[in-house]
């Protein structure tokens, strides 16, 4: 399912593949900070829409495997340049 994919985006940060366990990865960030929350969901949600628009496999973009990247660097720009 293409509209899990930024969830398991977020969840194969840790190598793995599920929209449940990038759920409870992004409560755990919510919990610290909502707005790296929603930094780590765009992110992830903006590579999977690039993926997308570069005419990725659709298996690979539904693993999640445009999302991880994304969402770190989303992250990390939120910490180091928003702060």
């Amino acid at each position: 399912d293409i509209l899990a994919a930024p969830l398991k985006g977020i969840s194969q940060i840790f190598v793995v593949e599920s929209a449940l366990s990038g759920t409870v990865i992004m409560a755990g960030i919510a919990s610290y900070s909502p707005m790296l929350a929603a930094h780590a969901l765009c992110g992830s949600a903006i590579g999977t829409l690039v993926g997308a628009m570069t005419c990725a496999e659709l298996t690979e973009l539904t693993m999640g495997l445009y999302g991880f990247n994304s969402a770190l660097t989303s992250m990390g720009v939120g910490v180091f340049f928003c702060s």
